[in-house]
């Protein structure tokens, strides 16, 4: 669909990743005319139904620039004016050389200023004639939010990892406890060396 639409639409991003053997997640980012937008997101539906897909949920954001616009046109017209003048006097050759080299160099600075305001304006309306699509394939979003049976189908596959995490949870405490099982074997064997030991219970029949 992009490619149909020739220079009103271009491709900044695309990925793709697969989970497993059931799951997998794509995003494709573009950048389309405003006045193809509308109905470039009306057409995507049908070419996803056909391949057994559907539009889950969409959102469209807009921005409003002109106040930046404007801002910038005037900083523009300004620098514009500011070189204007400086121009006319190198050009009539009036006041000392120090003058005429710091009006150069005032000149150069002005025209890089130019540069730089037209660079962004130039940026702020490219941002009104393109708007910003992204497109999210991510299956299993789609199959967890429908139905009853699908969202227990979905706990049902995910059993495997289920039982992984609570083994490597499993592991990870066991492997946590060996540092202070070991600190109290050293403790006792310590205390035992020296004729001491630890006791951690009453002997009833001692106290009878």
């Amino acid at each position: 669909m992009c490619e149909a639409l020739g220079p009103n639409c271009r491709v900044l991003r695309m990925s793709a990743a697969s989970m497993d053997s059931w799951d997998g997640y794509g995003e494709l980012q573009l950048q389309i005319t405003s006045d193809q937008v509308r109905a470039f997101g009306d057409g995507i539906a049908s070419p996803a139904a056909e391949l057994g897909g559907e539009l889950v949920s969409s959102v469209r954001d807009g921005e409003d620039l002109s106040e930046q616009i404007i801002d910038t046109e005037a900083r523009l017209a300004s620098r514009l004016l500011l070189r204007d003048k400086l121009t006319a006097i190198l050009a009539g050759n009036r006041g000392s050389v120090d003058e005429l080299v710091k009006a150069e160099k005032a000149v150069a600075e002005v025209n890089e200023e130019i540069d730089a305001t037209r660079t962004k304006l130039e940026k702020f309306r490219s941002r009104i004639r393109l708007s910003d699509v992204k497109i999210e394939y991510e299956p299993y979003f789609g199959q967890s939010q429908v139905g009853f049976g699908l969202p227990v189908l979905q706990a049902l596959r995910s059993i495997g990892s289920t039982l992984g995490g609570a083994t490597a949870a499993l592991i990870y405490g066991l492997t946590a406890l060996i540092p202070f099982v070991l600190f109290a074997l050293l403790l006792r064997w310590t205390l035992h060396r020296f004729g001491m030991r630890l006791r951690f219970w009453k002997n009833r029949g001692e106290e009878t």
